[in-house]
């Protein structure tokens, strides 16, 4: 049987990428008659957020944690263009850097900038595997109308592909 929600945050360790993230956990650990699955690693800011608040203690049969080498963006590039996601879930919410390749059915929460924006190697080769991955039938959840613009502008996608929401953390 298939999980009827992945949420997926198994990169996220910045200060505030994490208060959103968690926040965004705690509001579908909510939802009633739902088969959730949350994938994140330890030793991240993501992780004693939902440490020191008892999100993990009380809902450890629906978090999922891996070590945080898997934060590895090698180990990245494995996971979303090989892992067949899409037979394990039907929906997914994607909250790292990149989409997961094989899964129509995700949206993808972009918060970084520099795939965007940035002009040095490791930004150019962010760029080029999100280039890589992202896809027409995803859907991509964008904090600023900029952002929003900058992502039409630079990659081709489609308006109706970008929703964009300000929310407050």
């Amino acid at each position: 049987m298939k999980i009827d929600i992945i949420f997926w945050a198994m990169c996220i360790n910045g200060e505030g990428s994490s208060l959103v993230t968690k926040n965004l956990i705690t509001s579908i650990l909510k939802l009633k008659n739902k088969n959730i699955k949350i994938v994140i690693t330890n030793s991240s800011t993501l992780y004693r957020l939902l440490s020191s608040n008892g999100t993990i203690k009380n809902n450890r049969n629906k978090i999922i944690i891996f070590p945080k080498f898997f934060r590895n963006y090698l180990f990245q590039i494995l996971i979303k263009t090989l892992f067949p996601i899409n037979y394990l879930c039907k929906s997914l919410i994607t909250m790292d850097d990149f989409p997961f390749y094989f899964h129509k059915n995700q949206i993808l929460y972009f918060q970084q900038a520099g795939i965007v924006k940035g002009h040095n190697l490791r930004w150019k080769l962010r760029r080029a595997f999100f280039k890589i991955l992202i896809r027409k039938n995803h859907t991509i959840f964008t904090q600023t109308f900029h952002m929003k613009k900058s992502l039409h502008d630079k990659f081709k996608l489609s308006e109706k592909q970008i929703i964009t929401q300000l929310h407050e953390v």
